[in-house]
């Protein structure tokens, strides 16, 4: 109960007139709770013009409370997932960011914190080169365990979902609209998909359409998930040019796909790289080693051959196929294991030769 009226306050805070993300966070720095932020008079708030606080009066908080209200029933109903900014499943990569979203709407279960996540962007107007890219370059990531954003328009988003979807890799889509509403529509199929294998993500409350507007907001939640960017496709202007610019606002690594200096939808790309805004990228390995990443190790023999395995043994090789390497509390949660067993079924593994242990106390397979 008390979680839903924090996002009631965090809810009636996002819906203001003339708030943006960045004066919101400044308000999760001056107060204790999202209660005790919008309770308190404007005029007290920091960051905000003295015409925005004489324009946030008690008439306006009081009536976008009730539009709170009513947006958390019609979301309760649809069964959507409201996850909050004070929320421990929130993605922590975008607390770094200055202008983070209050509340997002999801459906799905794919982790909104993986160890390790890119978004992969590009023009609409996908050409066959773009499209061969995307195919082969998710191909290739599976071996790093890598989770992969993008925004679910046509063309290069598309590919990149569907090919994910293709080789079980989790992939989040995130929309310029509400969760209630398709866009494109032609994408219906693909976002049913998502929806039930990965998850669908949204900052914008049910009944809202999409807008023009909407899709840089959307963007930055796409470059701000992120550790690094790829924009597959540009031309000179676009919205893959903002994703970019945006992951480079925040500190994050961005590549780019060259192409040929004639081609429409290779000129943002190449501007990218001439201008120093993005790292040059011709396969999975130039990113595996700007980001300093480790391939999964080659799977042990199938478990089922090693009849002389505990349980726990074996639930922890399987795990580890998963997850390239964990730290002991991260296997102990994993395993529901407590320490000191574990400790001894790790013991056991190591002198079997079937997993490693690396610096922090951190495992891989063997």
């Amino acid at each position: 109960m008390k979680n839903h009226q924090n996002q009631l306050y965090l809810l009636a805070i996002n819906l203001l007139p003339g708030l943006g993300p960045k004066p919101i966070k400044q308000l999760w720095e001056q107060f204790n709770s999202p209660e005790e932020a919008f309770l308190t008079p404007a005029k007290s708030w920091n960051g905000i013009s003295k015409g925005l606080q004489i324009k946030l009066g008690k008439a306006t908080k009081d009536k976008a409370f009730a539009q709170a209200n009513e947006i958390l029933d019609k979301v309760e109903k649809k069964g959507y997932q409201v996850i909050d900014y004070f929320h421990t499943e929130y993605p922590q990569r975008l607390k770094h960011c200055a202008d983070p979203p209050t509340l997002l709407f999801s459906q799905g279960n794919v982790s909104l914190n993986p160890k390790r996540a890119i978004s992969i962007v590009g023009t609409r107007s996908a050409t066959s080169y773009g499209l061969s890219f995307c195919k082969d370059f998710i191909a290739n990531l599976k071996p790093y365990n890598c989770t992969v954003i993008s925004g679910l328009a046509l063309g290069i988003d598309s590919a990149v979902h569907k090919a994910c979807l293709e080789e079980d890799i989790p992939t989040i889509a995130v929309l310029g609209n509400s969760l209630d509403f398709t866009y494109p529509a032609q994408n219906r199929s693909l976002s049913r998909k998502i929806e039930k294998h990965h998850r669908l993500l949204s900052e914008f409350p049910i009944d809202t359409k999409p807008d023009r507007g909407n899709f840089p907001m959307r963007n930055r939640i796409v470059a701000g998930m992120s550790d690094a960017t790829v924009v597959v496709e540009a031309a000179a202007k676009g919205g893959a040019l903002i994703t970019a610019e945006l992951a480079f606002g925040y500190h994050r690594e961005v590549f780019a796909v060259p192409g040929r200096l004639t081609d429409k939808y290779s000129e943002g790309c190449n501007a990218l790289i001439w201008y120093h805004r993005a790292q040059i990228l011709r396969s999975v390995e130039d990113l595996a080693k700007a980001l300093n990443w480790r391939s999964r190790p080659k799977k042990a023999a199938q478990l089922s051959l090693m009849p002389e395995l505990s349980a726990n043994e074996k639930l922890i090789l399987s795990i580890l196929q998963k997850e390239i390497e964990l730290d002991r509390d991260e296997l102990s949660i994993k395993t529901k294991l407590n320490i000191g067993p574990l400790l001894v079924e790790i013991t056991n593994l190591e002198l079997k030769g079937l997993i490693k242990s690396l610096p922090g106390n951190r495992y891989e397979l063997g």
